[in-house]
């Protein structure tokens, strides 16, 4: 998802501000926004592991079930 907004960001620019474009300039708009509300958040993409793969190789996305939530005992009366 990063990519596509980093192209709207751009696109939002050079169509909008330079070529004129009413709804490349809106989307570009939008896409600043959330870039800085992301920002003001604290959420950022992190890479956690790259490595070039060779012919014939491929890669396994796995997700391991998180533990379960530990509810409190004797509730509030």
């Amino acid at each position: 998802m990063g990519a596509v907004l980093r192209f709207i960001r751009r696109a939002g620019i050079e169509r909008g501000l330079f070529e004129g474009r009413r709804a490349w300039l809106m989307l570009g708009a939008l896409a600043w926004g959330l870039h800085f509300l992301n920002k003001a958040a604290g959420r950022s993409e992190v890479v956690v592991y790259r490595e070039e793969l060779l012919p014939g190789e491929s890669v396994v996305l796995r997700r391991e079930a998180t533990p379960e939530r530990r509810t409190r005992r004797g509730g509030r009366s």
